[in-house]
């Protein structure tokens, strides 16, 4: 990137025109695009979700020397890289659709996301960040499927280790002894050879405190809540927080989890890449939903546990 030699005014705003009140209302934001949905910087290096157009804000203008004619995807990598906040805001702007994003995202994703490799996503234009393990943590599955095969599995036969629960998921969790545990839900079975890497791509970032499959999403992506497929967390984040709540059912078990996660500062991530095959999850009975409801009335939107039911 070339030296700063443009003057700027820090307090305008380059690009698009934005309103007058933002400098006030948001002065937080460096680099602004139109409408929803809200940033996500995992989702991001996925999939050029935002497209275009954007605005910068003159203070962050010498960081993105030269940027602001480039794509706007480009722009947006390199204001991540940055450690720029980005941001949606209500505005009517002409939308300009996201490009493919593996020729934008391999010259800098070493910098964004070291040890992670980006391959083809499941849609054109989409990429999946595989996490380069050298030294593979050992994972426990915890399981309800006396015919589960892990052999085709890419992840070091020394390192797995799978162990059948029959009690509730509340004491299933306890039988691991590794720091790394996946729970499937019952007689779940994993396809395709990549599923616990792309689980663990996720889990083992800092921060996260749980990842699962979403089967309907098109990327990596962070979420409120998730399906209970397989989901990836770590034994001492269980045990800090005392485990499962055995009030609940499989799937509003796991749901409450993330919204505990959550409440510690923890993200939820989902991803595509990993699947299973098995029996139709049963829908959470509606003592469940209306306690979940009940135990989370200023974080949970009604539409969040509908999506489970």
């Amino acid at each position: 990137m070339s030296a700063h030699t443009t003057p700027y005014d820090e307090a305008a705003w380059y690009g698009m025109k934005v309103p007058a009140a933002l400098s006030v209302e948001r002065p937080d934001l460096d680099v602004v695009y139109a409408g929803r949905p809200a940033f996500d910087p995992t989702r991001l290096l996925a999939e050029d979700y935002v497209g275009g157009p954007l605005a910068v804000r003159g203070r962050a203008m010498p960081l993105l020397e030269g940027l602001l004619q480039a794509p706007p995807y480009r722009l947006l990598l390199h204001a991540l890289l940055a450690g720029l906040e980005i941001g949606s805001i209500d505005v009517d702007w002409p939308k300009t659709p996201g490009i493919p994003v593996l020729a934008e995202l391999l010259p800098i994703l070493p910098r964004l996301r070291p040890g992670c490799d980006a391959v083809p996503g499941r849609t054109h234009g989409t990429a999946e960040l595989r996490r380069r393990f050298p030294n593979p943590p050992p994972v426990t599955v915890l399981h309800q499927n006396p015919a589960l095969d892990l052999t085709f599995t890419d992840w070091p036969a020394d390192c797995l280790q799978a162990i059948s629960y029959t009690a509730g998921l509340d004491t299933a969790w306890r039988l691991a002894r590794t720091e790394y545990l996946v729970l499937l839900a019952p007689g779940m079975q994993p396809q395709g050879p990549g599923w616990l890497r792309a689980l663990m791509t996720l889990a083992g970032e800092d921060g996260t405190g749980l990842a699962g499959i979403t089967p309907d999403a098109l990327v990596q992506h962070e979420t409120l809540v998730l399906p209970f497929y397989a989901v990836a967390t770590r034994y001492s984040l269980m045990a800090e927080m005392g485990g499962i709540d055995p009030r609940y059912g499989c799937d509003m078990a796991v749901a409450d989890l993330c919204l505990r996660l959550r409440q510690l500062g923890l993200r939820i991530a989902g991803t595509p890449h990993a699947a299973v095959t098995g029996p139709r999850r049963p829908s959470p009975s509606s003592a469940d939903l209306a306690r979940l409801r009940l135990t989370w009335p200023a974080i949970l939107r009604a539409d969040a546990t509908a999506a489970l039911s």
